[in-house]
């Protein structure tokens, strides 16, 4: 078939249930098939229903290797751009979604999206396109979204007409925190400056401003979380710590339970919250899965078979420290082993493991803890944090008398975390029988592809409408090793001396974390700020 019918019979219905048709073409039909399919679509500015992708399932992939900032279209394809469209003051046009997202390049011209819910005749999209255009002088600009993204545009916009009410909904903090979590957002921020009151989610690492809050309700808000928590709502002067678990909250198409944690902070204009969200990221639910390289990925793996000893996992916080250890749990998890982890708090559920909380009030801590566990007969040990020399003195007998025991450490590479064991008061001799692997690691942001260039030998990204005017693209994961199985032996006197050779013998042939931030800045696909870890 020649474009030119292809085109025409696209025109005739662009929504045709088209897979089976599609798949009947030959390659140079695919390819003309999609370049009309892009053209119809692009040209006339047509609003495109929310079931169109599903449609033409082939079709998003096409989409998503284009710049369609030029033909007035944007494509919004993870959740974290949801944060951004409905951001911008959102109307209700029913039965359609408004909202206005004023461009960072062009201040002075507003976008308009419109998400229909269901497809419609023609006759009512032309109908309605000339309202729109009688309405709202501006550009218009229309978004392709999949119908998995309706759902939480609706909570968003939900979220934030409660945000200016000055009565608390029922059902807000649980609202909150289901779109949290859908919104794979690590933290909730909830502070007061100046009149306003405002609430930041942090995605991937970045503080995205998501609400406005009423003060009145801001009040309320912080009430009933200290409530929930059980602490004292009338203290404001004093820091206070407490926990939470909200049980049925909606995720995507399922219902989980959450256990999150709050920090409560006396600041000069009030109180700031934080809410701290666990994560049970199904796309991280295997050690193949997280991005590690092959050559740490084996060396892991080769740590992980041993009947004994300790493996260390180090890194700031936000790190992905405990995603890598529930992953390395996940990978040992067979049935035929006792498998015990010490946590402060319990972030991810994993059954057929042993799970224990630390307590502080009731004098609950690691060591403590893992003096008991030492009784109930374990054969691997996860420690979520070696935070003192107790823990660490009974984490290291308990990897010499034939337990495999696997730690965080707070420390930025592999060097320090063998000088924060010194530090700790680890001695030598077990040292050199325990020690088996520690693996650094750091999350850093990439540039937005879209929109950066060159400027003086350095990439800047100014932010574009890709990254909602962000500048960064995803987060990508550096590590580096330290290997003793290598070595019989570890020499601590020669390590303090800082013997090159041995040292890079222990990193078995894999760039350090900074020469591979360096790299990565050269390349272009990292910002200098990023790689100065």
């Amino acid at each position: 078939m020649t474009q030119s019918l292809i085109t025409e019979s696209l025109h005739t219905n662009p929504y045709i249930q088209s897979q089976d048709y599609f798949n009947t073409l030959d390659s140079k039909s695919k390819k003309d098939f999609l370049e009309s399919l892009y053209t119809l679509l692009t040209t006339q500015k047509a609003i495109i229903f929310s079931k169109f992708i599903e449609s033409h399932p082939y079709f998003e992939s096409y989409l998503m290797q284009k710049d369609l900032s030029d033909r007035y279209l944007s494509l919004l394809s993870s959740s974290y751009h949801i944060i951004h469209a409905t951001l911008q003051i959102p109307q209700s046009y029913l039965p359609n979604i408004i909202f206005y997202d004023k461009h960072k390049s062009t201040d002075s011209v507003y976008r308009l999206g419109v998400l229909p819910y269901e497809p419609f005749s023609a006759s009512y999209r032309d109908t309605l396109t000339k309202k729109l255009q009688q309405s709202y002088k501006e550009e218009l600009i229309f978004y392709l979204c999949k119908q998995d993204f309706l759902k939480e545009i609706s909570l968003a916009l939900q979220l934030q007409q409660y945000c200016q009410k000055d009565e608390l909904q029922g059902n807000f903090v649980e609202s909150l925190v289901s779109f949290g979590l859908t919104m794979q957002a690590s933290d909730i921020h909830l502070f007061l400056q100046d009149s306003k009151a405002f609430c930041l989610l942090r995605i991937d690492g970045i503080l995205v401003h998501f609400l406005d809050i009423n003060t009145t309700l801001f009040a309320k808000i912080s009430q009933k979380l200290k409530l929930l928590c059980k602490l004292d709502i009338n203290e404001m002067r004093l820091p206070q710590d407490g926990h939470l678990k909200l049980e049925n909250l909606i995720y995507k198409n399922d219902k989980r339970d959450c256990d999150v944690r709050l920090s409560f902070m006396p600041t000069l204009r009030g109180e700031s919250i934080v809410l701290r969200i666990p994560h049970a990221n199904k796309r991280f639910e295997s050690l193949d899965t997280l991005g590690l390289s092959v050559e740490i990925l084996e060396i892991l793996k080769k740590a992980l078979l041993t009947k004994s000893g300790l493996i260390l996992i180090s890194g700031p916080t936000g790190s992905g420290k405990s995603t890598l250890l529930y992953n390395c749990l996940r990978f040992l998890h067979n049935g035929t082993k006792k498998i015990i982890t010490i946590e402060d708090p319990i972030e991810q559920e994993i059954q057929g493991i042993t799970q224990t909380q630390v307590n502080e009030e009731l004098s609950f801590d690691f060591a403590k803890a893992l003096k008991y566990i030492l009784r109930q007969d374990p054969d691997i040990i996860m420690i979520g944090e070696i935070r003192d020399n107790a823990t660490l003195d009974i984490a290291l007998r308990a990897a010499l008398t034939g337990h495999l025991v696997m730690a965080s450490i707070h420390s930025s590479d592999c060097k320090s975390s063998l000088a924060r064991l010194y530090d700790l008061g680890a001695k030598e001799y077990i040292l050199q029988t325990t020690l088996k692997l520690i693996i650094s690691q750091r999350l850093i942001q990439t540039l937005c592809p879209a929109c950066k260039e060159e400027i003086q030998g350095k990439f800047h990204a100014q932010g574009c409408h890709e990254c909602y005017g962000q500048g960064y693209g995803k987060r990508i994961l550096l590590q580096e090793v330290f290997d003793f199985s290598i070595h019989k032996k570890l020499d601590s006197k020669t390590l303090m001396l800082e013997d090159e050779s041995f040292i890079e013998s222990l990193y078995q042939g894999i760039p350090t974390l900074e020469k591979q931030s360096q790299k990565l800045f050269k390349d272009g696909i990292i910002s200098y700020e990023e790689s100065l870890l």
